[in-house]
């Protein structure tokens, strides 16, 4: 019997293809655009790291920027969606790192 082999191609697209990759692409941009979707001081200070069951996870160097980014909660979420294609994010669960 003769095995039948993948081209680097298919492997690749298939890959592409998977849900985990796309999460993944999301956090990437969301992460790479951070400082203008936040202000740069809060982007120096704040770091989005998982995106899980339609929330972000973003972790803060103290409590002050986890409640300066609450308050913004409901903006953030907006400029995501207005600026991603296929984001699913409805809600922010901020900790201190």
């Amino acid at each position: 019997m003769e095995k039948k082999f993948e081209s680097l191609k298919e492997i690749i697209q298939k890959y592409f293809k998977k849900p985990e990759f796309e999460k993944n692409n999301l956090l990437f941009q969301i992460r790479r655009d951070w400082n203008k979707i936040v202000s740069k001081d809060a982007a120096n200070h704040t770091k989005p790291y998982k995106i899980h069951q339609r929330k972000l996870y973003v972790a803060a160097d103290n409590s002050i920027w986890i409640s300066e980014l609450r308050f913004y909660k409901d903006d953030i979420i907006n400029k995501i969606k207005d600026n991603y294609t296929g984001v699913n994010v409805r809600d922010i669960h901020f900790i201190v790192r």
